[in-house]
């Protein structure tokens, strides 16, 4: 994308209260710019394989909001074999939850963009949304087969959170990446 709309997506944005909506990975990174954290779950501070209460890194809160035996985040390690066909093993760690998932990212300091690699399973739909308190700025919503996919939002309110959901087991996302231009 050419600075020019560049500017325009910008401008757009900052004219009124939602999320614009991405699909696309390479089109969201050249709307969004730089800079940008990527977030791959590879060092976590938790323990992986196993159901945690939440966790803090870099700035980026992730709370569990749905799961079993208790509320719970889990980061899988590469090498999963059930997260749907065509989706197994796994190749990278991944944010999930054991049992269906449902956890909110918080930002520690403004994000104007956010975007996410998601493993849909194909079991169920999966919804991940953008909000600013309690204000529903964007949604994007999968409820087809099982595939990797990408959900990135840009919005000018400088300090959103993230909510995804999805009513099936092993449909996590991994690799967020946020702007704070």
């Amino acid at each position: 994308m050419n600075r020019t709309a560049l500017a325009l997506v910008v401008a757009l944005a900052s004219t009124r209260a939602t999320a614009q909506v991405f699909s696309s990975k390479s089109v969201f990174l050249a709307a969004a710019g730089s800079p940008f954290y990527t977030e791959d779950f590879e060092t976590v501070p938790i323990a992986k394989n196993a159901p945690s209460a939440g966790f803090t890194k870099s700035g980026i809160t992730y709370t569990p909001k749905a799961g079993v035996p208790f509320l719970n985040v889990w980061v899988s390690s590469p090498g999963y074999t059930n997260y749907g066909p065509g989706l197994t093993p796994t190749t990278s760690s991944i944010l999930t939850s054991n049992g269906d998932e449902w956890f909110r990212l918080t930002f520690a300091s403004p994000v104007y963009g956010f975007g996410l690699d998601g493993y849909y399973n194909g079991l169920g739909p999966a919804t991940t949304s953008l909000y600013n308190g309690s204000i529903l700025l964007g949604s994007y919503s999968y409820n087809g087969a099982a595939a990797l996919g990408f959900a990135g939002f840009l919005t000018s309110s400088g300090r959103p959170s993230r909510r995804w959901s999805s009513n099936r087991r092993w449909a996590g996302s991994s690799t967020p990446a946020s702007t704070t231009s």
